[in-house]
């Protein structure tokens, strides 16, 4: 799998952060199971999923809504100014109580802290929508058809009771494997 993961990421220009974050693992990987453990193909199922999903739900955005949601995409833990670190990774770093690192590992780190925002945001918002569906046939009998469009805590507890990872090993990232 691994030989399979570089020739795909060496191949591809636009992969700079990626072989930077897999050299991370690999560092930090000292008996060999992260990256042996990567299936590439069941990533990228589980990424294309949730870019669909995503893809489908910016459709219905209006060009405000969509403009706040490219910007939070666009958002990282560990912010670069142009070749230097930005105040924001230092603040990331410290509240990690992380002490002084490298920084293809840093981008190890931000790259984890962002796919797991995304798992718990993306099941959170399929909680609410699953709550908003069963409430939706109530509404109509009483002829209130108003949707609350908001994420609620319940809904991230609930995105988190659901993990399979998170259930089994109580890692919502690498529970899987």
């Amino acid at each position: 799998n691994s030989t399979l993961i570089d020739r795909n990421i060496l191949s591809d220009p636009k992969l700079k952060n990626t072989r930077k974050v897999i050299n991370a693992v690999r560092l930090i990987d000292v008996m060999g199971h992260l990256l042996a453990d990567i299936d590439e193909n069941s990533l990228n199922v589980a990424k294309m999923e949730r870019m669909r999903r995503m893809e489908a739900r910016t459709r219905q955005m209006d060009a405000e809504l969509y403009e706040r949601f490219a910007e939070a995409r666009r958002t990282s833990f560990c912010n670069w100014t142009g070749r230097r670190w930005s105040n924001g990774a230092s603040k990331f770093l410290g509240w990690l109580e992380a002490p002084p690192m490298e920084e293809g590992l840093a981008n190890a780190l931000n790259f984890c802290a962002m796919e797991i925002v995304a798992i718990v945001v993306e099941s959170a918002v399929r909680c609410r929508d699953q709550e908003n569906h069963q409430d939706v046939k109530k509404r109509e009998e009483n002829h209130s058809i108003q949707r609350p469009k908001a994420l609620y805590i319940r809904h991230y507890e609930e995105a988190i009771r659901r993990n399979w990872g998170y259930a089994k090993r109580k890692d919502i990232l690498f529970g899987y494997f």
